[in-house]
């Protein structure tokens, strides 16, 4: 396997990891279990996809992620 199919395998398995974790918030979210969202496993979610916009060359979706993964962990520490 080449590198840019690695790369881009790479891309295709965080963006199933991001959905996966929206998932898992929206279910908390209906169930009330608010509580129980981690925030830590958002942020390395975001961070990861990312990474991996990044080593994709999609700079413009990278820069957009981690500026919204600063702006998430700022937000959990308000509370």
């Amino acid at each position: 396997m080449h590198a840019y199919q690695t790369h881009l395998a790479g891309l295709e398995k965080a963006i199933e990891a991001k959905k996966c974790e929206r998932g898992l918030c929206r279910f908390q979210q209906t169930h009330n279990m608010a509580e129980l969202i981690n925030a830590d496993l958002t942020y390395a979610v975001d961070f990861n996809l990312a990474h991996m916009y990044h080593t994709n060359k999609n700079y413009k979706e990278a820069t957009d992620r981690f500026t919204g993964t600063g702006d998430l962990m700022f937000a959990a520490e308000d509370h």
